[in-house]
């Protein structure tokens, strides 16, 4: 069996964006706290982590994505993107119809299970990511004839990012969001092709800081939102600059070394290697202790203990079990 081809930087990365996703969804119990506040907020940038990573994997083994295999890939990765949330249905689903009877009615259960839940339903970014993959060979294909088709792509992404801080579409975010998103898809590209040059980090870090700093100035002029969720959906420039300006930074962290020391590293590539089954345990984890606890007798470093504690145990044992079944 061919050795699977593993990126050092891309593990970090990976699961340093799922702590984070499980700190932003933790501390949003407790927004009336300044501290969980400020993390929650300005974790936001574990999402576009995820996207890069997800891009940049697909870029670096590009071979083996091609139009002629276009349906091969495309059932593998939906497989393993729809198996483990269709199984995180089976036990979310049931606390749901138990905790919002009213809420949980059938029209919702069939709109859950086929990812067309309206509003920042939990299941969002399980379909921003079948979108990416989806996307990925034939923007490849277009990648590489660098046609006119390829830099209206590239114009209607810029466009979008931009429009999105302005004006809010009277349509459900998600048949749009796979547009903006796509600026994310060209950063991940221009990194991989780029990233060697020496002017490649000095010049990403300081053109996405000066457009986040630039556009934080613009909507407080307005009188606008700089949380970034209020920005999110679907992100406008403001968000993905942060999102650029953040994920450069680690990048170039772990590229240096930051993140090897063994203290980090082994808990990290855990994290990684465990990253999308972590997702939907903690998360299941969060509704079924809201739906039936008052979380907030706790603190939100207790709550968030408590939560990433119990997913890495749980996490820990699937795989014992996974393994004892293999054997």
């Amino acid at each position: 069996m061919a050795k699977v081809e593993r990126f050092k930087e891309i593990d970090i990365l990976r699961g340093l964006g799922i702590f984070f996703i499980i700190v932003v969804h933790t501390a949003s119990y407790y927004l009336f706290d300044k501290t969980a506040f400020f993390l929650w907020n300005y974790s936001q940038f574990a999402v576009p982590i995820f996207v890069f990573c997800s891009c940049f994997l697909f870029l670096k083994k590009r071979e083996e994505y091609t139009i002629g295999r276009f349906f091969f890939y495309a059932k593998k990765r939906l497989y393993r993107l729809l198996k483990p949330y269709y199984i995180f249905l089976l036990f979310y689903l049931p606390v749901v119809w138990v905790w919002d009877p009213k809420k949980a009615n059938v029209f919702w259960t069939i709109k859950e299970a086929t990812l067309t839940t309206g509003g920042t339903e939990i299941n969002w970014a399980v379909l921003l990511f079948v979108f990416i993959s989806l996307m990925m060979p034939p923007l490849l294909y277009l990648l590489q004839k660098r046609g006119a088709f390829f830099y209206f792509y590239v114009f209607l992404s810029l466009v979008s990012c931009i429009l999105f801080l302005f004006v809010q579409l009277p349509l459900n975010f998600r048949l749009l969001m796979w547009l903006p998103w796509s600026l994310i898809i060209l950063f991940s590209w221009f990194l991989v092709a780029y990233e060697k040059r020496q002017w490649f980090y000095p010049t990403t870090i300081l053109v996405s800081g000066l457009v986040f700093l630039y556009l934080t100035y613009f909507l407080k002029s307005q009188g606008r939102s700089l949380i970034f969720i209020d920005n999110k959906y679907p992100p406008n420039l403001y968000f993905l600059s942060y999102g650029i300006f953040a994920t450069t930074i680690l990048y170039l962290l772990d590229k240096r070394g930051f993140f090897t020391v063994a203290l980090l590293r082994r808990p990290i590539n855990f994290l990684s290697q465990n990253s999308y089954s972590i997702f939907f345990i903690h998360l299941f984890l969060i509704v079924f202790t809201a739906a039936f606890f008052n979380v907030r007798v706790l603190l939100w470093w207790q709550f968030f203990l408590l939560v990433f504690t119990v997913t890495i145990v749980i996490q820990v044992a699937l795989g014992v079990v996974g393994k004892a079944f293999v054997k």
